[in-house]
């Protein structure tokens, strides 16, 4: 609540103080996020690892000043393994992501600004679970195909007329989610969830063409 109340005072403020902050009608803009992530926890009687990495390249056209449409490609792995004696199990999952979005910048100076991203994303996930010991007999895999629309909250800060360093803060996000399991009835879930969480934070680069 007190994030969405700062940048409604902000949206407020640089409404009443015009300033100089500018992306132009037809300028192309290039960028994207990497993300990596690894752990490793030892135990008296087991271990745990886990290491991922996002990769999410994105291209986007200003149909206005300030006003950008673009569209997202995502790549997400994820590997977790349990080990415990002779016994190893491991999860692994990997997903695809395409997302058109539109997004608005609403200048607080001259090179900073927020930003607001609307964005329909379409994901597929396969999950993998194997455990070494009973050579693949428990072993399960799942396909979940996930339809989605969100709201990102941002900020933009321009280093020069070419470069910006963006973050994207969070989600408000719906989806709905088909899961396919072999052995078990395919089944469908809905959630809306609001998220501050790391899985949420981005940070990337991007590069301006006009």
């Amino acid at each position: 609540m007190i994030i969405i109340l700062l940048f409604l005072s902000l949206f407020a403020s640089a409404q009443e103080e015009p300033d100089n902050f500018l992306i132009e009608k037809g300028t192309w803009s290039l960028g994207g996020a990497i993300g990596f992530n690894s752990s490793n926890s030892e135990y008296e009687s087991y271990e745990t690892k886990n290491f991922g990495f996002t990769i999410r390249p994105k291209a986007a056209y200003f149909i206005n000043d300030n006003l950008a449409a673009g569209l997202l490609l995502g790549y997400n792995y994820n590997s977790n393994k349990y080990s415990q004696s002779d016994n190893l199990q491991e999860s692994t999952n990997n997903a695809i992501t395409i997302a058109p979005s539109l997004q608005k910048y609403i200048g607080i100076s001259e090179s900073f600004a927020i930003n607001l991203t609307g964005s329909l994303e379409y994901s597929r996930i396969w999950y993998e679970n194997d455990e070494s010991e009973n050579d693949c007999l428990n072993c399960i895999e799942t396909i979940r195909d996930r339809y989605g629309i969100a709201l990102r909250p941002g900020i933009t800060y321009l280093l020069s007329d070419k470069f910006s360093i963006d973050a994207n803060l969070g989600a408000l996000q719906f989806t709905h989610t088909d899961r396919q399991e072999e052995g078990i009835n395919d089944a469908s879930t809905n959630s809306l969830v609001f998220s501050l969480g790391l899985s949420n934070i981005y940070l990337g680069l991007t590069f301006y063409l006009n």
